[in-house]
């Protein structure tokens, strides 16, 4: 491609984190409270801007961003795959107590990513060849080790003897289902059995 060595590239698409250092102006700044630190008047860690969203995992809510971090990317070619993107469904958000788990949160980002992406390809002309979103089962042991995320678009069903016999959709699962097949929106199969 172009005479570099660079064939195609997958993009990782998370904002930039924000880190606050500074005066707190007696607000309370979301975040874990391992990472977020209120020292007196003074907060120190990674979190979101006022009125903003935190995901649990860390990357605050920012769809914006992707404008730039695909202009980064088609610098060095023009084989773009978006090979990660999506929201926590368990997210911060300004006024709450903590962290709580907002199935439609979740699926009104990814909505914002999915329309910001499709919004730059028309605007640019250039293609992305793939967008592949998180997949993973909620409740698996990866993301449970991962601070109690809930990245995964679908909820596993198990039967007594714990093996695996079907699913519940999310939101953000239906949701990236009428984006990406729309003419091809049947209903998403629960049951393996059928």
């Amino acid at each position: 491609s172009k005479g570099r060595m660079l064939d195609h590239l997958g993009v990782q698409m998370y904002p930039e984190p924000m880190i606050k250092a500074g005066p707190s102006r007696g607000r309370t700044y979301p975040g874990l409270p391992h990472t977020v630190k209120k020292i007196g008047p003074f907060t120190f860690g990674g979190t979101c801007e006022p009125g903003g969203i935190l995901m649990r995992f860390g990357p605050r809510w920012n769809a914006a961003a992707v404008d730039a971090i695909l202009d980064e990317a088609f610098a060095l070619t023009d084989h773009i795959s978006i090979t990660e993107y999506g929201s926590d469904a368990r997210v911060f958000k300004w006024g709450k107590a903590g962290f709580e788990l907002d199935d439609a949160a979740q699926a009104h980002y990814l909505q914002l990513l999915t329309e910001r992406i499709q919004h730059y390809q028309e605007r640019t002309g250039r293609r992305i060849h793939g967008v592949y979103c998180w997949s993973d089962l909620r409740s698996q042991l990866e993301w449970n080790e991962g601070h109690d995320c809930c990245l995964g678009q679908i909820h596993p069903q198990h039967n007594t003897a714990r093996q695996f016999t079907g699913w519940t959709p999310t939101p953000a699962a239906t949701y990236l289902r009428d984006a990406y097949a729309p003419a091809a929106a049947a209903p998403i199969t629960t049951d393996l059995a059928s």
